[in-house]
């Protein structure tokens, strides 16, 4: 058995085949392909993918050599007269192939004007390639006047006291959901009080004076809820527990009892004198002092507050809840500095 040597390279829809004859190459997708031999043949197959139905065309470019034998005819013009329009037929398929995916129009032209394949593979081609053009059209018209989604609304949420110096993440949302804040417009009333910061997908607020401003977004001419944003400044002093008051000491009325008075004057008809019982002093009871009850504060029922307030209303508070200071104090949280 003699030795044999095969190679196939792959580049893209192109294949290059190394073997002992010489070095071939071949074009081409699923269904069809355009392949140069070693030996110079050219084979074109086209097929169906699924169905097993496919064509194939086979063309030789080599030429017949001049006779040297002064005896036999030379017919060389003859041979080349026959030869050249299939050389230029040849030429022509490179051509039609690349016109058929690039500009299908011009290809399908090509195919039926410069090719010489046969009828039944040019109307299959001619098929193939003017549905695979009016996709491409379809496509192309598609991607130029689709309507580009656009935002319909921004919420964002409220935010409570904030101290100065301070930088503060801030939740929205986005109607459709699957647009972001990129490009939007940071509007503040006030910017030397506080202003927005976006960082990626995250908003921030910015505090930089005691004060109070609005803030809003602004995009695609969208414009989101104004959130008022009110800034104090931050307090050193931590509240202590109010100490409970000693209790009264209790008041004893010493007064001493008047004197019963009697009346002596005399009167034209005698009269039985009238004397005052002495009235009993009376005694206040020492009071038996209570115990001190724990003043008791608010904070905000959402749990994102910092502050506890004496008014419930401060704020405006959502849902508070009346805890002992003791225990908001335990808890981290600060008085406010507007109802304390």
């Amino acid at each position: 058995m003699g030795l044999r040597f095969r190679k196939s390279i792959k580049v893209g829809p192109a294949r290059i085949n190394l073997s002992k004859s010489g070095v071939g190459y071949s074009v081409g997708t699923k269904g069809f392909r355009v392949t140069k031999t070693a030996k110079g043949t050219v084979r074109t197959t086209a097929s169906i993918p699924g169905t097993g139905i496919s064509h194939v065309t086979e063309t030789s470019s080599k030429k017949k050599k001049k006779s040297s034998d002064p005896n036999i005819p030379n017919n060389t013009n003859n041979s080349n007269d026959s030869k050249e329009p299939k050389n230029k037929k040849g030429s022509s398929n490179w051509l039609t192939i690349l016109f058929l995916f690039v500009f299908p129009p011009v290809g399908i032209f090509f195919l039926w004007k410069k090719t010489n394949w046969s009828k039944k593979m040019k109307v299959i081609l001619s098929g193939v390639f003017a549905v695979y053009f009016l996709l491409y059209v379809d496509f192309i018209d598609y991607m130029n006047n689709r309507p580009e989604e656009t935002i319909e609304e921004i919420q964002i949420a409220d935010v409570g006291e904030l101290e100065t110096n301070e930088k503060s993440e801030v939740s929205y949302t986005i109607t459709p959901s699957d647009l972001d804040l990129k490009n939007a417009t940071l509007n503040a009333e006030n910017a030397d009080i506080a202003s927005f910061v976006l960082e990626g997908d995250t908003l921030y607020i910015e505090t930089k004076s005691a004060g109070t401003t609005s803030l809003w977004l602004e995009k695609d001419g969208v414009e989101s809820n104004k959130i008022t944003v009110s800034v104090i400044e931050p307090e050193n002093d931590v509240a202590q527990n109010t100490e409970p008051s000693e209790p009264e000491t209790p008041v004893v009325d010493n007064t001493e009892p008047q004197s019963p008075v009697v009346d002596n004057t005399t009167t034209t008809e005698p009269s039985t004198p009238v004397v005052e019982e002495p009235s009993t002093p009376a005694v206040e009871q020492p009071s038996t002092p209570s115990e001190p009850t724990e003043e008791m504060v608010y904070i905000a029922g959402s749990g994102e507050g910092t502050k506890y307030h004496s008014n419930p209303n401060c704020s405006n508070m959502s849902n508070p809840i009346e805890i002992p200071l003791s225990e908001a104090i335990a808890d981290g949280y600060e008085p406010c500095k507007r109802c304390y």
